[in-house]
């Protein structure tokens, strides 16, 4: 009996032994597998990752060499390369005869310009005067006026044959008559200060006449219309000779028709033929309040009767806003090459393509309150630009200040009252 029962508990006892390593057994199994499972998944993970970045690599690269080819376009043959380098090689030749051409053309004109001054008369000229203009103008085509704005007296004129036979383009010297015509017509109210705003630029007119903006002035025109324009130009004598005691003098010429114009006649003076003896009047009878006056060349010494062909009536008002606009270009805007701290100058310049080539005109005289020079100086060639003109007058002016001294040496200007006892052209 008690050995019955060891047998049982034995048997027991081994089954429940099995059991566990069974348990085991099973366990290791599963762990084995699942690590073989989780191995295969990586690597099969890596192979799909790898085979995916070689995947894009292929078709990166294949597309990259696709844009590539299409930027490069079509591989040239020898015969288009060849006919590439002709093109190109006949493009450069057409510039180098263009800038050729061009400078041929300048030399023209400096050669036909140092014609001209050597057959200007100088008799009656002051050498001074005219020494001062000829350095400052040096080699360049162009011509130079000085004169007396109080009296209509020309002190010089360098290449006389230009500045009294030739009718040049006045590019942006038309403004400031512009100015004074829109002035005397109202066109802007007392309260707006003379500012325009009738277009995109709006501003005063001393900075339209300062920093030269044309669409300002083509909008004045505009709205004056060219017969009204031309009434005023013709007042101060456009259109008309002078009565200069020289041979040659052209009358110049006006438009007669702006139905097809974009407004240029009022802001480059399209259609506008003047000489530079009369944008010299016209500064003088700005500069002295309104008399016109004939130029007359008489030798330093020599009696001088001036004659006054008219006086215009320029309301003061008008004429300080025409002369604030004359001296801020001189002073902060397109011809500060002529500013001088010790000389108040006031002047405007022009720059455009007319007459065949570029012009580059300045029209001025020194001393705002005491007037007593005007200078006008035009030139003509590629690189003439009216910033130029300006730094040729104010070396003249200071080539000038040792005999005529500066503003604040000056006598007052003269006024209307002070030449009513001139004789005028109908009562010599």
């Amino acid at each position: 009996m008690g050995k019955s029962r060891l047998v049982v508990i034995s048997t027991i006892f081994s089954l429940v032994i099995g059991l566990a390593a069974g348990s085991q057994l099973v366990a290791s199994a599963k762990s084995k597998s699942s690590g073989k499972s989780k191995a295969s998944k990586k690597s099969s993970s890596g192979k799909s990752v790898k085979s995916s970045k070689k995947s894009k690599t292929a078709k990166g690269g294949k597309s990259s060499r696709k844009q590539k080819s299409q930027r490069v376009g079509k591989k040239m043959s020898k015969k288009e390369r060849a006919a590439a380098r002709r093109a190109a090689a006949a493009a450069r030749r057409r510039e180098l005869e263009r800038l050729a051409a061009i400078r041929r053309y300048d030399e023209m004109l400096r050669t036909q310009a140092a014609l001209n001054i050597a057959a200007d008369n100088v008799a009656n000229e002051d050498p001074f005067v005219r020494s001062v203009s000829l350095s400052a103008l040096g080699s360049r085509a162009g011509t130079v006026v000085v004169m007396d704005p109080n009296n209509g007296r020309v002190l010089s004129i360098v290449n006389q044959r230009m500045a009294i036979g030739s009718a040049l383009k006045p590019c942006s010297t038309i403004k400031p008559f512009v100015a004074l015509a829109a002035l005397n017509e109202h066109l802007m109210d007392e309260s707006a200060a003379r500012t325009l705003r009738t277009c995109n630029c709006e501003m005063e007119m001393d900075d339209a006449l300062a920093y030269s903006n044309n669409e300002y002035f083509q909008q004045l025109g505009r709205q004056l219309g060219l017969q009204k324009v031309n009434e005023y130009e013709r007042e101060f004598g456009l259109g008309q000779v002078t009565g200069i005691n020289l041979a040659g003098e052209t009358p110049g010429h006006l438009p007669t028709d702006d139905s097809v114009e974009s407004g240029r006649i009022y802001s480059h003076g399209d259609g506008v033929g003047l000489t530079a003896i009369q944008l010299a009047s016209f500064v003088s009878t700005i500069a002295n309040g309104g008399s016109l006056f004939q130029p007359q060349v008489v030798a330093p010494g020599h009696t001088f009767t001036p004659v006054l062909r008219r006086q215009i009536r320029i309301d003061p008002k008008n004429r300080t806003a025409v002369l604030e606009g004359m001296t801020g270009a001189v002073d902060y805007g397109t011809a500060k090459r002529a500013y001088d701290e010790e000389e108040h100058i006031a002047g405007k310049t022009g720059t455009c393509i007319g007459n065949g080539s570029w012009l580059g005109l300045f029209a001025s005289f020194a001393g705002v309150d005491r007037p007593n020079l005007v200078v006008v100086v035009i030139t003509q060639g590629s690189s003439s630009r009216g910033k130029y003109a300006a730094d040729i007058a104010g070396q003249i002016y200071k080539g000038l200040a040792s005999r005529y001294g500066t503003t604040a040496s000056r006598p007052r200007r003269t006024t209307e009252t002070e030449v009513q006892g001139v004789p005028t052209l109908g009562n010599r």
